[in-house]
């Protein structure tokens, strides 16, 4: 809603404003996974990772906060995976309390996803404990730093405990008996699409790639 706000405040109450937001959001999917996908695979390749956010049906994106979050995410991943200075790492760590920000398990398990590569790193290269304990303070310090920028002012108005109830414990307490066919693991790959011709094989396949990201 914010990001929604933010354009509509600078733009005015425009009907194709969604669908602009809709169209950066794919085209900086793309992007960045052609990037992240470039640094495994051979060009060519790494382009069909990047299309399928062009080709998979529209109903798996609708420009809602799932997808910004991941975008994010991503962003923070590709910050990191061809050096980790100082700089990229608190890029990395801005983008994942971006994604926090957005959806909060994801940027929170982004974050110690990359702290944990980090010691990872550590322990296969050999290098000093100092060195990678500044770079786990770059990443997270960064990180708790964005996070407290972007809720920053919706706890000074609403107050601490109503923030974490409204955000943490209704979600917890209440969703899963609101829709609980969506909310545990078994809701995983639920919404496939039935396979009765060849083109539904295509988008079966499309859509079973987009959920194992």
């Amino acid at each position: 809603e914010v990001v929604y706000l933010a354009f509509f405040k600078t733009l005015g109450l425009r009907a194709w404003l969604p669908n602009v937001i809709l169209l950066l959001e794919k085209l900086g999917l793309t992007l960045v996974t052609f990037a992240l996908a470039k640094r495994v695979l051979e060009e060519r390749a790494a382009l069909l990772a990047g299309l399928l956010f062009l080709t998979v049906g529209a109903r798996f994106d609708n420009g809602d906060f799932h997808w910004l979050s991941i975008l994010a995410a991503l962003a923070a991943a590709w910050a990191l995976i061809e050096a980790r200075t100082p700089r990229r790492l608190i890029l990395a760590g801005a983008l994942c309390g971006l994604s926090a920000f957005f959806m909060h398990p994801r940027g929170f398990l982004a974050v110690l996803g990359l702290a944990g590569c980090l010691l990872w790193e550590h322990r296969t290269e050999g290098a000093s404990w100092g060195k990678t304990l500044a770079k786990e303070a770059w990443l997270l310090g960064s990180f708790s730093a964005t996070v407290l920028c972007a809720f920053g002012s919706f706890i000074w108005k609403a107050g601490f405990d109503r923030f974490w109830d409204q955000t943490v414990t209704f979600n917890y307490r209440y969703y899963p008996l609101c829709a609980p066919e969506l909310s545990s693991w078994r809701s995983y790959l639920a919404d496939l699409p039935r396979v009765t011709s060849l083109s539904d094989a295509a988008r079966w396949l499309n859509a079973f790639t987009l959920a194992a990201q």
